[in-house]
């Protein structure tokens, strides 16, 4: 398949925040372009303490494609929080790896996501802190399936059969991102800075060379190699956010975090300006801006999101592989794959679902333009009929990863950053409101990701020049920064779950009833 056609099953219209479900009175609720409605507990086992939660779910502009290598999807990650009566702490919920049902509407796959996707389910110690939802045959436009369940082992959560609790489903839009081998760094003469040298990553264990040419292995030629061979090189399988997070889904975040852990999340003092809305009141977080990419965020924020939604940190040669994909890199490339890139020259329908380009060529915001001063709707510049290079989208259809905010990834480029394993977050978070997995950037005993060494940026933003978008620049690669900005962002990943054994997680749909 051609990156052209990669993206035309992926045209799209609207913009994806993070859905919220409360069981009070089984309401039902939506944000931009998915859905979830129609939700019921269809069954409750006291016995074996699990409940399987029914809802229908849609999106527009769905695809997959199974005639042409790499097989590309999207994907709705779908992942549950609960609260009992009386306590103000929202929880993380443990699925079951089986007892799921994709419904009955668009043919679908039900895919459980493990805390630790290469190891083996465990109810306790290794539960699916969410499941991939996606098409399971070729086709796009709207995905559509009514009465999905999740199994939801509630005894392990703590939860007893008489307990009252608050239930909350999230959705998250993702992008497949296929394994295989793909080249890293940028082609001589080209205006990248401190650049890799261009160095085929053709295996998933990130500590190897080649024996016959440097220039192939694990880890690009000329950097030190990472501490652990499982430090994510961009090889195996992986799932990206198809936008970077919204300030809706920021706000929908920050709503469930208890008043000590929201402090740290959140400045009451924030800056409001370059196009950031959120705000508090008597406790409660909302935004004038829901479909923009959230600005004013450091790396402890970013680190934070991800762990909370079963999450992790996208690593620096994931990013580059997310953007260029199997494709030979070019000269001064960008995400959408060659070197042309036109500035958003002011904006239309400012702030709401629809707002767009006032020049209808733009497929990029960079340079401090003084008619854009600041972040704008999450893929924006995917109209209809518009081909890759117009939408700004990368070669797997994940939009803006040229440009709008500031991508915060894993470095390699120092020890810090080395450590990383590519761990997700389990859910759940400190009392200070920090993620806690030990080898993420940042991590301090007793903290948690309270710092940022390890971490840097990838891909440019509203602000800066457009040489910080080219795909493979890396001149804030390893560059420390805890201070939240207008220019930054954050776009979590997942390792995509392991298909053999005990640990096989993906149940087609004519086989997906409930055990």
């Amino acid at each position: 398949m051609n990156d052209q056609s990669l993206f035309k099953n992926c045209t799209i219209h609207f913009v994806l925040g993070i859905l919220i479900l409360l069981f009070c009175g089984l309401k039902h609720a939506y944000a931009n372009d998915i859905e979830i409605s129609n939700t019921a507990i269809a069954e409750k086992n006291l016995e074996a303490q699990y409940k399987l939660i029914q809802f229908d779910i849609s999106w527009q502009n769905s695809w997959r494609d199974l005639d042409n290598s790499p097989f590309n999807y999207d994907a709705a990650w779908i992942f549950m929080k609960y609260r009992i009566e009386g306590t103000s702490d929202w929880r993380h919920a443990s699925l079951d790896i089986g007892g799921h049902s994709a419904g009955t509407g668009t043919p679908a796959v039900i895919e459980a996501g493990l805390l630790h996707p290469d190891q083996n389910f465990h109810e306790a110690d290794n539960p699916a802190l969410g499941v991939f939802l996606y098409r399971s045959e070729t086709g796009s436009g709207t995905f559509n399936l009514e009465g999905s369940s999740l199994k939801w082992n509630y005894g392990i959560d703590n939860v007893g059969n008489h307990q009252w609790v608050d239930l909350r489903i999230f959705a998250i839009e993702m992008v497949y991102v296929s394994q295989g081998p793909f080249k890293a760094g940028a082609v001589e003469g080209g205006n990248e800075r401190r650049a890799f040298t261009i160095t085929e990553i053709n295996t998933p264990d990130a500590r190897i060379t080649a024996a016959d040419s440097p220039f192939r292995g694990g880890y690009p030629h000329g950097q030190v190699k990472p501490e652990s061979s499982l430090w994510p090189n961009g090889y195996n399988a992986f799932y990206v956010m198809k936008y970077m997070v919204t300030q809706q889904q920021y706000v929908d975040f920050l709503n469930t975090l208890t008043i000590n852990q929201a402090a740290n999340r959140f400045s009451q003092t924030q800056n409001t300006a370059n196009r950031y809305g959120i705000s508090s009141s008597d406790g409660v977080f909302t935004t004038t801006y829901p479909y923009l990419a959230n600005n004013q965020m450091n790396w402890m924020d970013g680190a934070a999101f991800a762990h909370w939604a079963g999450l992790r940190p996208m690593s620096e040669l994931e990013y580059e592989k997310a953007s260029r994909g199997p494709l030979e890199p070019v000269h001064n490339e960008f995400a959408w794959g060659n070197s042309e890139a036109v500035a958003a020259g002011g904006l239309q329908h400012e702030g709401l679902a629809g707002e767009i380009a006032s020049n209808n060529n733009a497929n990029a915001v960079f340079g401090q333009n003084s008619s854009v001063s600041g972040p704008v709707r999450v893929g924006m510049f995917a109209k209809e009929n518009t081909d890759r290079v117009g939408a700004g989208a990368s070669f797997y259809g994940i939009l803006d990863l040229s440009g709008n905010l500031a991508e915060r990834t894993v470095t390699i480029g120092n020890e810090a950053g080395r450590k990383f394993t590519g761990k997700h977050g389990n859910g759940n978070l400190n009392d200070a409101g920090n993620a806690t997995v030990s080898t993420w950037p940042g991590y301090s005993t007793g903290n948690g990701v309270s710092g940022a060494e390890g971490s840097g940026y990838r891909g440019g933003n509203w602000f800066n020049a457009i040489a910080f978008m080219h795909t493979a620049d890396r001149e804030w690669a390893s560059v420390t920064v805890d201070t939240r900005s207008s220019r930054y962002g954050f776009r979590a990943v997942r390792t995509a779950p392991a298909m053999d054994g005990n640990s096989q997680t993906t149940i087609p749909f004519e086989n997906n009833l409930a055990m």
